[in-house]
């Protein structure tokens, strides 16, 4: 197994959009990897899953509602998530 070095990154300065949507890669290492995707109002609809990732979702301003596939929602505000 390789190592990899620490590495710092930040969130500081992502974009508050008001249309569409932004991806930028933080980090990566061999089995990991953190890229951010800001979108603007209204975000992703489509509930989709993805069987070989796990996803965090947080929020940067206002709030968001997330629906998981149980039928459960969570509403989310300003610095908060959901994993």
């Amino acid at each position: 197994m390789k190592t990899v070095a620490s590495r710092k990154f930040s969130m500081n300065g992502l974009p508050l959009l008001a249309s569409g949507q932004s991806t930028q890669p933080l980090v990566a290492a061999d089995n990991l990897w953190m890229h951010s995707k800001v979108y603007s109002r209204g975000g992703e609809n489509a509930l989709h899953a993805h069987v070989t990732e796990d996803h965090a979702f947080f929020v940067l301003a206002g709030s968001a509602e997330f629906t998981f596939g149980d039928g459960d929602t969570v509403e989310a505000g300003r610095y908060e998530g959901v994993m």
